[in-house]
């Protein structure tokens, strides 16, 4: 009877098992199911467009299409002395055969590795079509010498990948020598771009912390039937579109507006100011835009702390700066975090404010994307500046999580 009992026993601890192990799978289904769609859509809004912009700043396959025989024709090119005439013969069979946009695009590629490209390969087109030339070295030497320089077919050998890293170099104002080394660029353009980029974010974080820290603490401080009022005060501009509010700065600033009649009479100037296209007008916008999402997590975390904390303090003989800068201040420092990784990182996107506001001076990163995806449609150097956007903001955060060392804040 006890053996038998034993194995019952068992056998509906068995069953009781597996019923248990069924459970948790339909519960792990269930959760699976609903988070599914949280998935794909952090696939589709973020990973993809991640993935598409890193493929973009990389993939150039302007002259592989543009001057594919001969692409095929240099694979077996050692790069040591001028191409055979086979290889002479292909690039005139591109530049009289494939389609003039496709030639073109090339063209504008080559040009941009390595300065003038553009003319010796027009002038090589329209020679070739209109005398019919054969396509050996010597015609194509006699129509311009530069065919027999060896850097020019090495320039158009590195270029034949799908792949490059020069777009990349660009962004930093480096490039490939007619060696295949990287050397400088002739004149800085994207660094002082960035350097300037990340400045004027910089200040505008500082007048936001400056600004909103005692605004934030004001607010916390005062009777609760003013609070509600206080942060209404502070909401109003998040609930006004940017572009209206970046139209009512450019009103004011102008130098008929309301600020420069309000400055010339009270006598701080004798006369009306170029206030408007300058640096101190695209500081003050910003700041204006940009200062509710400093004051907001900073009050989170100021209405959480007890003023008898201060006041303790206080009682045990701490003077009212110690009680402040000891006690006070490091609880609010998460909300300082928290509101600085905000502003700073919009503000690095900042794009129609600068635009309208500042002057030629104050353009900033994201207004030379847009303009070379949108008007120059130089995708590749577009992406690639925009990668190197996405790299600063992942190191930014990164050096806040470091500094400040709150973790809670970012794990949130």
């Amino acid at each position: 009877m006890n053996a038998i009992s034993l194995s019952a026993n068992a056998d509906q601890s068995r069953e009781l098992k597996t019923s248990l192990r069924a459970a948790q799978r339909r519960v792990q289904w269930r959760a699976t199911f609903l988070i599914l769609p949280l998935f794909l859509f952090m696939v589709v809004a973020f990973v993809m467009p991640l993935g598409m912009l890193l493929f973009t700043s990389v993939y150039s396959p302007e002259v592989r299409d543009g001057l594919p025989r001969t692409t095929i024709a240099l694979s077996q090119w050692r790069g040591k002395e001028l191409p055979d005439d086979a290889t002479y013969q292909a690039l005139v069979d591109d530049l009289t055969h494939v389609a003039n946009k496709e030639v073109m695009t090339a063209v504008a590629a080559l040009n941009l590795r390595k300065s003038g490209f553009r003319s010796l390969l027009l002038k090589t087109k329209n020679t070739t079509q209109l005398q019919s030339v054969a396509g050996t070295r010597d015609d194509l030497v006699a129509i311009d010498k530069r065919w027999g320089d060896v850097s020019y077919w090495q320039t158009i050998s590195d270029m034949t990948g799908a792949f490059t890293s020069a777009q990349l170099l660009a962004t930093v104002d480096l490039s490939y020598g007619d060696k295949g080394d990287i050397v400088a660029a002739d004149e800085a353009v994207y660094g002082p771009l960035i350097a300037r980029t990340v400045w004027i974010a910089f200040i505008v974080l500082s007048w936001c912390v400056l600004l909103g820290y005692p605004i934030s603490w004001t607010i916390a401080q005062v009777p609760d039937r003013y609070k509600n009022l206080l942060l209404l005060l502070v909401l109003v501009p998040l609930w006004t579109s940017l572009l209206a509010r970046t139209a009512a700065w450019l009103l004011l600033f102008q130098k008929d507006g309301k600020l420069n009649e309000v400055l010339v009479g009270l006598g701080i100037f004798d006369a009306a100011q170029q206030l408007l296209y300058t640096r101190g007008a695209v500081y003050v916008a910003m700041v204006h835009i940009m200062l509710p999402l400093m004051v907001l997590p900073i009050y989170a975390i100021m209405k959480t702390i007890g003023p008898e904390q201060v006041r303790a303090a206080k009682s045990l003989g701490a003077s009212p700066s110690a009680a402040f800068f000891q006690v006070y201040l490091p609880q609010t420092l998460p909300g300082v975090t928290a509101g600085s990784v905000v502003v700073f990182v919009m503000s690095l996107g900042f794009y129609i404010t600068p635009t309208l506001i500042g002057g030629g001076r104050d353009v900033m990163l994201s207004t030379v994307i847009a303009q070379l995806a949108l008007k120059s449609a130089d995708w590749p150097l577009a992406s690639a500046l925009a990668l190197v956007m996405l790299i600063g903001v992942a190191a930014i955060l990164m050096a806040f999580r470091i500094i400040f060392k709150t973790r809670s804040v970012f794990n949130a």
